[in-house]
């Protein structure tokens, strides 16, 4: 054990009387030790991170690499043959009134229906080599030489965006194509390697040429046109195979930026970039030097549909929007007309909902070749919308006209509009409320001819003389009151068939459809002449399918559509404004000529119904006419009237030997019409533009009829064949298989004397007088007073008393308070009722 002496002879300090120092070289020997550590250290742990960021690396890449490769065998879902490109669909119109077929007619393209897109696919062949030329050009100009992916442009846009040196894009052709297709424009990395792969792909199963086919008919070239037929015709008025190199250059231009280069609204953007088109075509050796000279020179002096184009940028320019706006999209109410029907045939022929048929119009690439000749529905808008005040005395007055040929093929159509102030009412958009086939009005008593009249005697329930009761039904009002009122309030007791439709009386009406049943004229209107808005209401509302009184009423172009059995030997047919509908394919949706037309009444019906629509302009010796104010010496016509009681809704339904007029006058909102003769003035109006334009087809044509309804004389007092004792006679017209037999002159009559009767009933010579064409029933009749009603039995006994009509809702004080007795032609009622006043 050491001791404290032993310890203190180490220490120097007490030896020397100073600090031991250390050995030379000892500190520099350590300070390089102690770096040597450190650096060592440095050394593990740069290793340590190398070797876990390569390892992390390649795991990264690894994972990169995989991902990347799981997109090397992506497609586009559906194959470029097969997808679904949105293509507008056109509407052809003939240049002559009527046609000898669809084959044959020359058809002109009208209009075009576009969603937000204008399109018009047209095959490769079609399109124009300098169009292509152009096209590739500024977008890929080694597009036959790559298979999908430019990589030089790709790792120059890289590049680019990497050092914000560059902002042009890489993507080819085929790229842009699919981008396009998938509708995706996403920015992200993924979507670029999808789109790589989808173009590598994409080429290895398509041509070239398919490719570029796909694209010069997909592409977004401004203003709403895509593919470059719909640029040509939207920017040149022209086909795109009639295009210059300037002009497709243009198309070419917009494919940058469509919304700043169209060529409409930035004309100096798209010059300046078609200028560098033409320039990249000339350097890239795909025009000549006189090529590009020539179509330097167009470019400087471009012509937009065959006009000069300049922006004003003078105040005055800003005050006349058309200078510059490229289409005129308000559609003629004709063309209103086709888009419903054309609907309408989707739906039933292609099995279609109403929206999908409506898609299709929008993008199915359609051809619909369309009824409509333009001069005419034209002409005719252009004549009502200036000459209407003409018409009438009320001021603020609306009004609904079709014209309709006896085929079903409307001629012309238009709704005429004012507002509170008397002013027209432009028409500036589509698809709206007209008032030829959107709204639903009372129809008055221009509802009898095909509610009351026709049904009664294809029933057999009436015939042309036939003797009717002209009184008023009990129960009839919903209040238990007797009804309904006539014009002027009064009843005759008794009256003949062609007079009560002369001077459309309501109760003979009545008593008729009550005979009758208010279903049958119910299932007539509905089953055989197809309105569409009636309701089940109607079908047991006696004053509303006798005396117009119904729920909702109908349309002019439904009115027209019934009228037309009295001119063409009963036959129905659909009306129609569109020939034919074709697909993109040209294969046949829908053809007219298939039509086939039904019997909605007999051809004797219709003749003798023809016979006593031309008693309301003519009128009976009897009789006073309704419409005599429409009689022409020059023209053969059958008409009607109509008046609602409350004179909110006045009808006029016309005809001659070639065509149906339909008439509704009203107002915006169910008021009073001050003035009620206005419909057949504006068809006295029409009638005379008619004769003024299209005077062959007016006077062309002929009805008809049946040579089996013959003219014979008959007894007023009985309706049937006059015998020798009979007093009161008239003319008429009977069908040959149902002849009434000879009156006997006494107890046969139900008005009237009843004559001393004879040994035997003298039968009448057969008849033997066939009606013409042109010839109206003229009335021989000698005038002698009427007696006092028989007490005799009516031959046919009226059905149990009717469900109550629902009571009308006209405004009161719109109701005299009493009758007028004067016949005149729209007479004031003595108070409301169902139906109508003449009317």
């Amino acid at each position: 054990m050491l001791n404290k002496e032993d310890i203190n002879k180490y220490n120097t300090t007490q030896i020397t009387g100073r600090p031991m120092s250390r050995t030379d070289g000892e500190m520099a020997r350590s300070a390089g030790a102690t770096a040597q550590t450190l650096l060592s250290m440095i050394w593990k742990l740069f290793k340590t991170v190398f070797f876990i960021g390569a390892i992390t690396g390649c795991l990264v890449l690894f994972s990169v690499l995989s991902v990347i490769w799981s997109y090397h065998d992506v497609e586009m879902n559906s194959s470029l043959a097969s997808f679904k490109l949105k293509e507008s669909s056109f509407v052809y119109v003939a240049d002559t009134l009527h046609i000898d077929s669809v084959e044959t007619a020359n058809w002109t393209e009208h209009m075009r229906y576009n969603s937000t897109e204008i399109r018009t696919r047209v095959d490769f062949t079609q399109i124009p080599q300098i169009m292509k030329d152009a096209m590739i050009a500024i977008e890929d100009k080694r597009f036959y030489e790559h298979s999908g992916v430019d990589w030089r442009r790709t790792l120059a846009a890289v590049y680019g965006l990497a050092t914000g040196t560059d902002t042009a894009g890489g993507s080819t052709i085929t790229q842009q194509l699919i981008k396009n297709l998938t509708g995706e424009n996403q920015v992200s990395i993924t979507r670029k390697i999808k789109e790589i792969f989808m173009a590598l792909n994409l080429e290895k199963k398509y041509t070239k040429d398919e490719i570029l086919e796909a694209y010069l008919n997909l592409v977004n070239y401004g203003n709403g046109y895509y593919g470059v037929q719909a640029a040509a015709k939207g920017y040149f008025g022209k086909n795109i195979w009639e295009c210059s190199i300037a002009e497709c250059a243009t198309i070419a231009a917009t494919t940058q930026n469509p919304s700043a280069l169209c060529v409409f609204y930035h004309p100096e953007a798209n010059r300046e970039r078609r200028e560098i088109v033409i320039s990249e075509m000339l350097n890239q050796g795909l025009i000549t030097n006189a090529e590009y000279k020539e179509a330097m020179e167009e470019s400087a002096n471009l012509k937009l549909r065959g006009v000069d184009f300049e922006v004003d940028d003078s105040d005055e320019a800003d005050s006349d929007e058309d200078q510059n706006t490229p289409l005129n999209d308000v559609w003629n109410w004709y063309d209103e007309e086709v888009f419903k029907d054309a609907k309408n045939l989707l739906m039933e022929y292609s099995n279609l909902s109403g929206d999908n048929a409506v898609d299709m119009l929008y993008n199915g690439g359609l051809k619909i070749y369309s009824a409509q000749y333009v001069p005419m529905q034209e002409s005719f808008e252009s004549f009502l919308r200036y000459n209407w005040q003409e018409f009438t005395e009320d001021s603020v007055i609306w009004s609904g006209t079709c014209l309709m040929e006896y085929d079903g093929r409307i001629l012309a159509v238009n709704s005429n509009k004012v507002d509170s102030e008397g002013n027209y009412i432009e028409k500036t958009g589509n698809r709206g409320w007209n008032n030829v086939s959107s709204a639903s009005n009372q129809p008055g008593s221009s509802i009898k001819p095909v509610g009351v009249y026709a049904p009664g005697i294809e029933n057999n329930v009436i015939t042309y003389g036939s003797v009717v009761k002209d009184e008023p039904l009990p129960n009839y009002f919903g209040d238990g009151r007797p009804g309904p009122y006539n014009f002027d309030g009064s009843y005759s007791g008794m009256v003949n068939v062609d007079q009560a439709l002369t001077e459309s009386l309501n109760a003979p009406a009545v008593q008729i459809v009550n005979q009758l049943s208010p279903l049958v004229s119910f299932q007539f209107l509905t089953q055989n002449l197809h309105f569409t808005t009636l309701t089940e209401g109607d079908s047991y509302n006696l004053g509303g399918v006798s005396i117009g009184g119904l729920e909702e009423g109908v349309t002019v172009r439904e009115m027209v559509g019934a009228y037309q059995i009295f001119g063409n030997g009963g036959k129905y047919n659909t009306p129609y404004t569109i020939y034919r509908i074709e697909d993109h394919d040209g294969n046949v949706i829908y053809d007219y000529q298939d039509r086939v037309a039904e019997q909605a009444i007999s051809f004797d019906t219709a003749t003798i119904m023809n016979k006593l629509l031309h008693l309301p302009i003519e009128g009976t010796d009897d009789a006073y006419p309704t419409a005599q104010m429409v009689r022409r010496s020059d023209l053969d016509q059958i008409g009607k009237t109509g008046t609602t009681d409350d004179y909110c809704d006045i009808w006029y339904m016309g005809g001659t030997p070639s065509f149906i007029c339909g008439i509704w006058y009203g107002h915006e909102t169910k008021s009073e019409v001050y003035d009620t003769n206005g419909a057949k003035r504006m068809y006295n109006g029409i009638i005379n533009w008619m004769d003024a334009n299209y005077y062959d087809f007016l006077h062309s044509g002929s009805y008809v009829l049946s040579d089996n309804v013959v003219q014979m004389t008959f007894c007023r007092d009985s309706g049937l064949r006059a015998g020798e004792d009979c007093k009161e006679k008239a003319t008429g017209w009977f069908s040959q298989s149902n002849l009434p037999r000879t009156c006997n002159g006494t107890t046969d009559h139900i008005t009237g004397k009843n004559n001393s009767p004879s040994p035997s009933p003298s039968v009448s010579p057969s008849p033997s007088v066939s009606p013409s064409p042109s010839t109206s029933a003229t009335p021989t009749a000698s005038p002698s007073p009427t007696a006092p009603p028989a007490t005799a039995t009516p031959t046919a006994a009226p059905t149990p008393t009717p469900t109550a009509a629902p009571t009308p809702t006209p405004t009161p004080t719109e109701v005299p308070a009493t009758p007028t007795p004067a016949p005149t032609e729209v007479p004031a009622t003595p108070e409301p009722d169902p139906g109508s006043t003449d009317g």
